[in-house]
Formats: C-alpha cells, sequence, structure tokens
C-alpha cells in the first residue's frame, strides 16, 4: 500500500501488482480492506487539489470602482488609454453597491461618432454607464452563472459580470 500511494503522489494513473490480486486467468475482485484504504488515501491526499466549490467566487477580480459624479468621460479616457489592462469599471453608491458599468468597449462605442467625445467629454461617468449589466451573488454556481451568461444579447456576451456579497455590495467582476 505504501508503494501505491507514493506512485499516486508521483503522478502514476494506472498500476497493477500483488496489492490488487494474484496473476490469473480472470480478473479478481479488489480485497475490501485495499478498497477502503484506497478510498480514504485518495479522499485525503487529492482532495487538495481539487476543487468541489462550483461557486463563481474563485474567478472574481476587483475593478477600478467609482462613485457618480467623482469622474468625467474625459477623465475616464485618461484612464483607458494610460492604462492598457484596465478594460472596464464599476460605478457603486457610497455603500459599494454597483449602480452600473462601463466597458472600454462600450465607452468608445457610445463616443465615437463625429462629435460623440465632444458632446460626452464633460459629462459624468453615470451619463454612459450602462445600468442593465448581468449581477451575480458570489455564491452563485459557475454553471447557472454561464448559461446566463450566454443568454446575453451577441453584443453583450463578452461584457464583464458583476458579482455581489450577500448584502449586495460589490466583490467584483468576472470577465467572460
Amino acid at each position: 500500500m505504501e508503494e501505491l500511494k507514493t506512485m499516486l503522489r508521483l503522478g502514476a494513473r494506472y498500476a497493477q501488482g500483488f496489492l490488487f490480486g494474484r496473476p490469473a486467468p480472470e480478473p479478481s475482485s479488489l480485497d475490501p480492506a485495499v478498497a477502503v484504504e484506497l478510498k480514504r488515501f485518495l479522499r485525503e491526499e487529492f482532495s487538495r487539489y481539487f476543487a468541489v466549490d462550483t461557486s463563481i467566487f474563485r474567478l472574481v477580480t476587483r475593478p477600478e470602482t467609482r462613485t457618480p459624479g467623482s469622474m468625467t468621460c474625459s477623465e475616464l479616457d485618461d484612464l483607458f488609454r494610460g492604462n492598457p489592462s484596465i478594460n472596464h469599471l464599476v460605478v457603486v453608491d457610497k455603500a459599494d453597491h454597483p449602480l452600473g458599468l462601463v466597458s472600454r468597449q462600450y465607452f468608445n462605442s457610445v463616443v465615437s461618432g463625429r462629435y460623440g467625445f465632444s458632446i460626452f467629454q464633460k459629462r459624468n461617468i453615470e451619463d454612459v454607464m450602462k445600468r442593465d449589466v448581468l449581477i451575480a451573488s458570489e455564491g452563485t454556481d459557475l454553471r447557472v452563472l454561464e448559461k446566463l451568461a450566454m443568454e446575453r444579447r451577441e453584443e453583450e456576451l463578452y461584457e464583464p459580470v458583476i458579482v455581489t456579497d450577500s448584502e449586495g455590495a460589490l466583490t467584483g467582476t468576472i470577465t467572460m
């Protein structure tokens, strides 16, 4: 049993030997005591590598946030241009509850056009934020979120999903 445990720790996927049974023309059943010991070992040794938790909490990252009135569209444009890694921000109230989202792509589509930026540059970000966004609780099962996200309109498929805690406060976002 100790040799088998060592082999499994080293990554062996298959094993054979007298522990499992003596050579015979037909395979024999595994000794029940060996089966119990093997199940216990696998459960203890490998449970730390394979999470059974399928909640979205593990995928959440904390995005940039701003409150209403704290940033103009011109400042947001500067933020996006100066920080290529920032692709969205969440507008939150003073209690950190999400009010909407401004993604780089959505912002560019709103302010593009002949006079778009001129019209919006002095306005606050809440004037261009998207209010109708997918919001999920941090305990949501990943498979449920996947289904909800893929049911969105085509132009929204890859927008970030806002994740909140049980009180409705922002936990973070998940980029699809």
